[in-house]
């Protein structure tokens, strides 16, 4: 039963993650502001930088199968993101 609700849970987010960014940057845009992300490639995978008051707060990036999405990491350690901050 377990592996039915984790297997619901990853189409929803399969679906509902890309949609959520894209809403982001449409409301965004109808407010003239720049959207609070940019797309990124982190350690191979898809991902984004996640700022907060202009400032790099977080990391996302998203492993899939081709189909679903298997895996979301999230790094905040700000040590971490100093050097992806700089190179950004």
């Amino acid at each position: 039963m377990t592996q039915g609700i984790f297997a619901r849970c990853r189409r929803l987010a399969s679906r509902n993650l890309p949609r959520f960014f894209i809403r982001l940057t449409k409301k965004s845009a109808r407010q003239g502001a720049t959207p609070p992300f940019k797309l990124a490639t982190l350690n191979g995978a898809p991902g984004f930088l996640l700022y907060l008051d202009g400032a790099l707060d977080q990391t996302l990036s998203i492993e899939t199968d081709g189909e679903e999405i298997s895996a979301v990491y999230l790094v905040r350690n700000p040590e971490k993101l100093k050097s992806i901050a700089e190179c950004c």
